[in-house]
């Protein structure tokens, strides 16, 4: 069984077992994550795909490690002009275990929406004196 995931705006293919190193998620060692944006799961002869179906299948993983990348030096430089630059840059990662890839959630209720009647709101529109337009006329300057 195996889950398509977006974290940090790229994604990735899990399955349990997996350990992944993706943009830096908010933690400390050891504390439980979830996995919101499920984009397909696949299970042998089964792949889902719908948003009502994914809702109901839940990933949970393990934060082993936040640390940061090997630093990318940045030089900058205009051939003939004395303009050089260097910088750097240090990404901030994470290291992820997945633990399992299951059914865990069930399905959502969706709440029921009540619409009011337009009617109603057209005849507040017309009696408020905010509704009406004002114009403002300005003078010219003349030199």
């Amino acid at each position: 069984m195996y889950a398509i995931i977006r974290q940090g705006g790229k994604q990735y293919r899990i399955s349990a077992g997996d350990e992944i190193v993706c943009e830096k998620v908010n933690g400390s060692q050891g504390e439980a994550v979830r996995f919101d944006k499920v984009l397909l799961v696949s299970d042998d002869d089964k792949t889902v795909v719908a948003a009502d179906d994914l809702a109901k299948y839940d990933i949970k993983a393990e934060l082993v490690e936040n640390f940061s990348e090997d630093k990318i030096v940045v030089f900058k430089y205009k051939a003939k002009k004395g303009y050089r630059q260097k910088n750097g840059h240090r990404q901030q990662k994470s290291r992820i275990k997945v633990v399992s890839i299951g059914r865990g959630k069930p399905a959502a209720k969706k709440a029921k929406t009540i619409k009011e009647p337009e009617v109603a709101a057209k005849a507040e529109v017309k009696a408020s004196p905010a509704a009406k337009k004002t114009t403002r006329t300005t003078k010219a300057k003349s030199k």
